[in-house]
């Protein structure tokens, strides 16, 4: 089982988007910011991304995901928590996300 209700990781999720409000490598749109969900819209230069915290009925992912399209080579990525992680797992792999989508190119994460 996780180490976080629904309720704790959309906190820490949000409180993580809060802190990159001012990071001007992006654009981010919150979309969607009720109980149910928070759902943020991210446009990079090279890259579109969404990143989703609800209770899915059915879905690859227990709470998060975030999924992303790069536009100079269309490659794609995508994270999705499952119930062995912790929430600072999910903030690491959330903030390798948003690398992925930072870099141009050739350049791997």
């Amino acid at each position: 089982m996780s180490s976080y209700t629904y309720e704790e990781i959309r906190e820490v999720v949000c409180k993580w988007c809060k802190e990159l409000e001012n990071d001007n490598r992006f654009v981010m749109k919150v979309v969607t910011d009720s109980i149910d969900a928070f759902i943020v819209n991210f446009d990079f230069e090279c890259c579109v991304a969404q990143l989703c915290v609800n209770v899915p009925d059915f879905a690859p992912y227990r709470f998060v995901c975030f999924e992303a399209c790069r536009t100079d080579d269309d490659r794609m990525y995508f994270f999705y928590d499952d119930i062995t992680m912790k929430k600072d797992d999910v903030i690491r792999f959330l903030n390798e996300s948003v690398e992925f989508c930072v870099k141009r190119g050739d350049s791997r994460v």
